[in-house]
């Protein structure tokens, strides 16, 4: 069994979308790099006067805001979550497993977690945190700066073993 107090932060919640929208979402950045290869390709013929101009600058500007699409809504997400309180920011919140469950509680009760482990989505590990998607949009926040080095092990072997191919760790490929 473990029981910890936590504290959700903004930068937890930053974490979270961020990863959720550039990592998990594995088109997002293929879909960037693309649409700007794209639109750099479209100038250039229009200046070069393969196709005309005035066809050639709209294309750039219609690719470039695909390209800018991703991480300008990812921002305001961030933004407008924090400000209209999606996350409740300093919010202490407590996260407690056992054999047969995870539980996240406290802050809010409309966001408390009660699930069985086989009905978790993923866990993904990174640098700074955990990152436990108990649907696939829906994810908590388990920061390891709040945890000892002791406690951090600790969970990471449970959720191992608890999740087996769910569980994605710091190194694991997307």
């Amino acid at each position: 069994m473990f029981k910890k107090l936590i504290t959700t932060t903004a930068e937890d919640y930053r974490e979270i979308v961020y990863f959720t929208n550039f990592r998990r979402k594995k088109h997002t950045i293929p879909v960037m790099i693309i649409s700007g290869a794209v639109g750099v390709i479209l100038l250039l013929l229009g200046i070069i006067g393969i196709i005309p101009i005035f066809v050639g600058i709209p294309a750039f500007v219609i690719c470039l805001g695909v390209t800018l699409f991703f991480p300008i809504s990812t921002a305001v997400t961030v933004k407008n979550g924090i400000r209209r309180g999606k996350v409740l920011i300093n919010a202490k919140r407590t996260v407690e497993y056992d054999t047969m469950n995870l539980k996240i509680y406290g802050g809010r009760t409309d966001t408390d977690i009660n699930a069985l482990w086989h009905t978790i989505f993923a866990v993904y590990e990174t640098q700074r945190s955990f990152l436990i998607y108990v649907t696939y949009e829906k994810a908590f926040c388990l920061c390891k700066s709040q945890l000892t080095a002791d406690e951090v092990l600790k969970v990471r072997q449970y959720f191992v073993k608890k999740l087996g191919e769910r569980y994605f760790g710091i190194n694991a490929k997307l």
